[in-house]
């Protein structure tokens, strides 16, 4: 079996993210479990699985352990890592060629695959040649077995609605596993810091937890940065104070937008549509009530640094 040309050497950067290196938590594990499974060849059911959430909570990582994974254990699997941009640009470059037709130049090295991962596919978006040729790849390689990975920054559906993805594609992509990456709770940051800064002593680093924001490559530059200061105080003889955690997480996550809390979001909600809060956050399911719930919940959200747990234990202790 000839070398496939898409099969890229492993930068020393993406070597290091593996599964071994994934910090696991309630809000990221149905995605490690469904990853690992499919790395080492456990499920086939999960065709496409299909990972999203808002950047920076790990999508790449798990991608990224996926093809490390099968590079180090079964490299007789034809592994291609893509995202987004380079699969267009494929397309693209493809259909400068005067001879032979884009599609005729792909097929020749694109189902010749056995782990095909896409990366940020919602950037395919609004690019309908690109788009059928997914489309005709797809069916070929998972009606020939083989397997198909992505991620996103929204759910399939999301990409119907929001990207105007059609239905064709939707329902190729929520047509195996899909499950989403949610932000980290304090428990979570606390053990990725707690991961980052192995050196620092424990009340620095839980500390740190309730300073830190959401985005997990955000937080890793954050342990950077407090590690470095840390040292710097050393050689002063000096401790890691909590000023100094502060300011570096000032820095790493600055106020430029207002940050709300769900209690404020709620009260508005509960001004405009003229209802109670218990109303709000209660059983009542007329029509008034849940629309304006809905609301609410979708408005925490998108502007608070909460969690879905969190979010559900300010509307009733609702899951």
């Amino acid at each position: 079996r000839a070398a496939n040309p898409l099969v890229d050497d492993i930068y020393e950067m993406d070597s290091k993210l593996t599964f071994d290196r994934f910090v696991v938590g309630d809000e990221n594990t149905f995605a490690y479990q469904a990853a690992l499974q499919v790395a080492n060849g456990e499920n086939r059911t999960y065709n496409p699985l299909f990972i999203y959430g808002k950047s920076g909570l790990g999508k790449t990582h798990l991608l990224r352990a996926i093809q490390n994974y099968i590079s180090a254990n079964d490299p007789t699997r034809v592994c291609v890592y893509k995202d987004g941009s380079s699969f267009i640009t494929d397309y693209t470059t493809a259909m400068s060629h005067r001879e032979r037709s884009a599609p005729d130049i792909l097929r020749d090295h694109y189902y010749d695959i056995d782990v095909l991962i896409i990366d940020d596919i919602q950037k395919l978006a609004g690019k309908a040649g690109t788009i059928d040729f997914f489309f005709d790849a797809f069916n070929h390689l998972t009606s020939a077995g083989k397997q198909i990975v992505l991620a996103a920054d929204r759910s399939p559906s999301q990409l119907g609605a929001e990207a105007a993805f059609d239905e064709r594609v939707t329902s190729r992509l929520d047509s195996g596993f899909s499950t989403s990456i949610q932000v980290p709770n304090y428990e979570l940051k606390l053990r990725l810091i707690t991961t980052f800064c192995e050196r620092m002593h424990e009340d620095a680093t839980s500390y740190m937890a309730e300073r830190a924001g959401t985005n997990i490559r955000v937080i890793e530059g954050f342990c950077q940065r407090c590690l470095i200061a840390e040292t710097h105080r050393e050689q002063h003889g000096e401790e890691l104070s909590r000023e100094d955690i502060n300011r570096l997480a000032k820095e790493s996550w600055p106020n430029g937008e207002k940050q709300y809390k769900i209690e404020e979001i709620q009260r508005a909600v509960e001004q405009y549509f003229d209802i109670s809060h218990t109303d709000l956050v209660g059983e009542k399911r007329n029509k008034d009530i849940m629309a304006a719930r809905h609301i609410a919940v979708w408005l925490s959200k998108e502007l608070c640094d909460a969690t879905y747990a969190e979010i559900g234990e300010h509307f009733g202790g609702r899951s």
